[in-house]
């Protein structure tokens, strides 16, 4: 749960709008907002699958499906994340 609280914290701070308004443009809101959030997701993703964990081993050796899931549960973190922080 931490590796993913942390990777997400790490894509809130990182991956800026307009950046991604520089490449989806700020008139369509809708566009904006799926190009932001799923930049944060893919960034955290990357960063938690090629992360080693307490082991020395990967989420995607560890756990069964972790290559298809964190995306999902990094997706939530994030939301909650910007619900409980929303500065």
């Amino acid at each position: 749960m931490r590796n993913l609280r942390d990777a997400s914290k790490f894509a809130l701070s990182t991956v800026k709008i307009e950046d991604v308004g520089a490449r989806t443009g700020f008139d369509y809101l809708w566009s904006l907002m799926d190009g932001y959030l799923n930049d944060m997701i893919d960034l955290a993703t990357k960063t938690v699958l090629t992360k080693p964990t307490s082991d020395g081993r990967y989420w995607s050796e560890r756990l069964g499906g972790a290559d298809v899931w964190t995306k999902h549960h990094l997706f939530s973190m994030i939301q909650a994340l910007r619900i409980a922080n929303p500065d």
